[in-house]
């Protein structure tokens, strides 16, 4: 799933539609689910056999963030091997 954080972009947005128990007069901030299922999906996986991504019956997308973890552990790992890496370079 190396692609998925490349697709992984911090938004801003409201929801459009009044449903109880959402706040849809303030921003929210999050991940767009679509945007998720294209990083899926260029990682060369079909997106709808994921469960981090759900579509509820009026046709909104919800994300599970807490499946995003494991993607940002990976992510912080690859960039502390490059660290080493030019650490070991410089000889620091």
């Amino acid at each position: 799933m190396k692609k998925l954080f490349e697709y992984l972009k911090p938004c801003m947005y409201k929801y459009n539609k009044k449903k109880p128990g959402l706040d849809t007069d303030n921003f929210t901030m999050g991940i767009m689910a679509q945007d998720i299922r294209m990083g899926i999906e260029a990682s060369g996986y079909n997106p709808d056999n994921f469960t981090i991504v759900r579509k509820d019956n009026d046709g909104y997308y919800s994300v599970d963030y807490v499946q995003l973890i494991p993607v940002l552990i990976s992510k912080i790992k690859e960039l502390e091997e490059e660290i080493n890496q030019i650490k070991k370079e410089k000889n620091v």
